[in-house]
C-alpha cells in the first residue's frame, strides 16, 4: 500500500494483497516449510492491511500475529524450502525470544485481569466465569454446556486461569528442558480448552503456536514426521551447527 498513488482508491490493492497472502500461505502450508522471502512478503502484506485497517485491525491478535511472523523470519532458512536443512538449524536465541514473546502475552493477560477494577476476577468473588460464556463474541455450540456448570466449577476456572496466566508462564523462561516442556504443554492445553469452549477468532490458535517452541524434537517428532524425516532431522542436528553469520544475526535480533 505504500506504493499506491491514490490513497482514496485502495480496493484493488487490498484485494491483490489479500489474494497474494492467501497464495503464499497456501504454498507454505502445502510445502510444510517456509523461507525468509515468503515470510517477509507475508509480513509486509499484513502490515499493509493493518496500516489502513483502523479499529477493525486494532485487536490484540493482529499485532500479535505480525510480531510472531517477524520472529519466524530469523528461524527459517534464507532461501531453501527444505523442511530439514542441515546448514540452517534453529537458533537457540530465536527460540528463546519466541518463548519470551509467549511469556509476555500470557503474563500480560493475567495481570490485566488482576489490575482491573473488576472484582469478579479477585478473591474471594471469583465469579468472572459465571458470565463469560454468555457474553463472549459468537459463542460456539459447546459454550452453553460450559455456562451451565456449577458455580464452584466456575470459581475453579478463574483460579486455573490465574495459574496458567500468572504462574505457569515462568516455566517458559527456565533453562530446564522438562520445565520448558511442561510450560509449553500447559499453554497448548489451555488454548485448546478456550477453543473448545468459546470463539475468539484465531487468537487462541495463534497463542498456542509459539508454545511449540518449548517442545523438543523427541516429543514432537512422532507427532509430525515419519521415521524417514525423524532420522534426517537427528542426522542434521548431530552433524551441523549454526553458522557464524546466522548466529550474529540472531544475537543482534535477540538484543534489539
Amino acid at each position: 500500500l505504500w506504493l499506491a498513488k491514490d490513497r482514496h482508491r485502495l480496493n484493488s490493492w487490498l484485494d491483490g494483497i489479500a489474494l497474494s497472502g492467501l497464495l503464499m500461505s497456501g504454498v507454505v502450508f502445502l510445502a510444510g516449510a517456509a523461507n525468509v522471502p515468503f515470510l517477509l512478503l507475508l509480513w509486509v502484506c499484513q502490515r499493509s492491511i493493518m496500516a489502513v485497517g483502523g479499529p477493525f485491525y486494532a485487536y490484540g491478535w493482529e499485532p500479535q500475529l505480525a510480531e510472531l511472523n517477524f520472529h519466524l523470519l530469523f528461524l527459517v532458512p534464507l532461501l531453501s524450502m527444505n523442511p530439514v536443512l542441515p546448514a540452517s538449524p534453529p537458533s537457540p536465541i530465536v527460540l528463546y525470544t519466541i518463548r519470551w514473546y509467549l511469556f509476555r502475552i500470557m503474563l500480560g493477560a493475567g495481570l490485566i485481569k488482576i489490575k482491573s477494577s473488576d472484582i469478579k476476577w479477585r478473591w474471594p468473588n471469583l465469579s468472572a466465569m459465571d458470565y463469560f460464556y454468555e457474553t463472549q463474541p459468537v459463542p460456539n455450540p459447546l459454550s452453553r454446556y460450559f455456562h451451565w456448570m456449577p458455580r464452584l466449577w466456575h470459581k475453579g476456572e478463574v483460579l486455573m486461569n490465574h495459574f496458567v496466566e500468572l504462574i505457569a508462564p515462568w516455566l517458559l523462561l527456565l533453562p530446564s528442558p522438562r520445565a520448558l516442556q511442561w510450560g509449553g504443554l500447559i499453554q497448548i492445553v489451555f488454548q485448546g480448552i478456550l477453543v473448545a469452549s468459546g470463539n475468539l477468532s484465531f487468537l487462541n490458535w495463534l497463542t498456542a503456536v509459539p508454545a511449540v517452541a518449548c517442545l523438543n524434537d523427541d516429543f514432537l517428532g512422532p507427532l509430525f514426521f515419519s521415521s524417514h524425516w525423524r532420522d534426517k532431522a537427528a542426522e542434521a542436528a548431530a552433524l551441523t551447527s549454526t553458522g557464524t553469520s546466522r548466529t550474529l544475526v540472531s544475537m543482534i535480533f535477540g538484543v534489539f
